[in-house]
């Protein structure tokens, strides 16, 4: 900073040629500048050594360490440009007094800074109008851009590829059982780096900084798959009874989404309503097609009468013979009668030959027919517990292929979320001038 000083005019003639001199800056007049933002209570002309010329110009070079307040915008942090104005001015000289020139500012003395590059200084002279009188005044604004690429090796990078494994609690299989610890592990670890950011920011209520917004809409992202694995987790784990998905939600599922999402397995209907090899569980009308309906259609069938061979049955009239029973008549009936009719045993018999044979059940009847009557009662059971099986299995099965359409359903309504959510907040930020 230079000033003319009328006091401090010498003839180097008279003074054996000296032109020009030092001394402490305690001893001459100093000018009372300021600087009107200033953040601290320090004088901003500290003592220093003074350099004079015989022609009264006085040339102060002191270094100055001020911290002034500037509104800074957070919106595009870490890829932010931040203008700081500092207003230089006389606190008491008016403008008559004292006139403030601003000249070039000097680049060479700019020091590197890790975070901050200052991109340029402009200076500017003007006048301030007061009450008392008008001021003279300098306005120095200081342009800086943050260097990003500290906050996007260790905040940004981290960040973009915790939230992308959110892609994987997808394609995890409902039985590893680990769906929500990954998404909820996913969220913590969001909410930390969210956390990080927020500590790094001075609180301000004025905007909502778009790595602010990127942070939470991620997280937002990662509870609505949090909800997803629920879903398909209850979907894929029914109760040991499980009852059927309503049509309305078979028909979405299977009619609807599944050519969509798995077009490759899937073909089209024909033209009887049919599914020709659409799916193995339901048909075009959502109805079972599977072991389930097949189940169904074979219970209604009565079962057919049992064909014994010819050498079980002289072994059976045998033994009916030892009991004391009588003639039986073997006409091809299916039930037993009175006389304990069966089907005609006699494979090898012509059929031209019509005799039959009478034979009167005594005391071995009641017995035959309790056993032949247990047997078809368990055999019946087991029948109906199979065809119970059958169903439970084709309806767990039915669950589990509408939770592996519902996590493909949300793995494709993850990945476009997120494909708008880059497209938006991109927009937003533009390319960065400097990393």
């Amino acid at each position: 900073m230079n000033w003319t000083d009328g006091y401090l005019k010498w003839n180097p003639k008279e003074y054996y040629d000296v032109s020009h001199l030092r001394m402490s800056s305690d001893d001459v007049w100093l000018p009372d500048i300021t600087l009107s933002n200033n953040a601290e209570r320090t004088r901003l002309m500290e003592s220093t050594v003074v350099r004079i010329n015989h022609v009264g110009r006085v040339e102060w070079s002191g270094l100055i360490i001020a911290k002034t307040f500037c509104k800074i915008d957070f919106t595009f942090f870490p890829f932010d440009e931040q203008e700081c104005l500092m207003t230089f001015r006389s606190w008491t000289h008016l403008h008559s007094h004292v006139r403030m020139d601003a000249s070039k500012p000097e680049r060479m003395a700019d020091k590197d800074n890790g975070e901050w590059k200052v991109a340029k200084i402009v200076t500017n002279s003007t006048m301030e109008y007061l009450d008392h009188g008008n001021f003279s005044k300098i306005e120095v604004t200081i342009h800086l851009s943050r260097r990003p690429l500290f906050y996007i090796m260790n905040m940004i990078n981290p960040c973009v590829l915790i939230y992308g494994l959110t892609l994987l609690s997808f394609c995890l299989p409902g039985e590893s059982g680990e769906k929500i610890a990954l998404n909820v592990t996913i969220l913590l670890s969001l909410t930390v780096f969210m956390l990080l950011t927020s500590e790094m920011m001075p609180p301000s209520s004025d905007t909502i900084p778009v790595i602010a917004q990127f942070y939470a809409a991620t997280i937002v992202l990662v509870s609505i798959s949090i909800l997803f694995a629920v879903i398909s987790l209850n979907f894929f784990h029914r109760p040991p009874n499980p009852h059927r998905a309503p049509l309305w939600l078979r028909k979405l599922f299977f009619i609807h989404l599944t050519p969509l999402l798995y077009p490759w397995r899937v073909s089209t209907c024909g033209k009887n309503g049919e599914g020709t090899d659409l799916r193995r569980i339901m048909d075009c009308n959502g109805d079972v097609v599977g072991p389930m309906k097949v189940a169904t259609y074979q219970s209604h069938q009565p079962p057919s009468s049992p064909k014994l061979p010819a050498a079980a049955t002289r072994r059976l009239a045998s033994h009916h013979e030892s009991c004391g029973i009588a003639d039986t008549n073997f006409n091809g009936s299916s039930a037993f009668a009175s006389g304990c009719p069966l089907d005609n045993l006699g494979g090898g018999a012509s059929a031209a030959n019509n005799s039959v044979t009478t034979i009167t059940c005594t005391s071995c009847n009641g017995a035959i027919k309790r056993q032949l009557g247990n047997i078809s009662e368990d055999l019946h059971t087991m029948i109906e517990d199979r065809q119970m099986d059958e169903e439970k299995e084709a309806i767990v099965s039915e669950w589990k292929k509408m939770a592996h359409v519902f996590d493909r359903l949300g793995l494709l309504l993850f990945i476009m979320a997120t494909v708008i959510l880059a497209i938006v907040l991109g927009s937003r930020l533009g390319t960065p001038s400097d990393v």
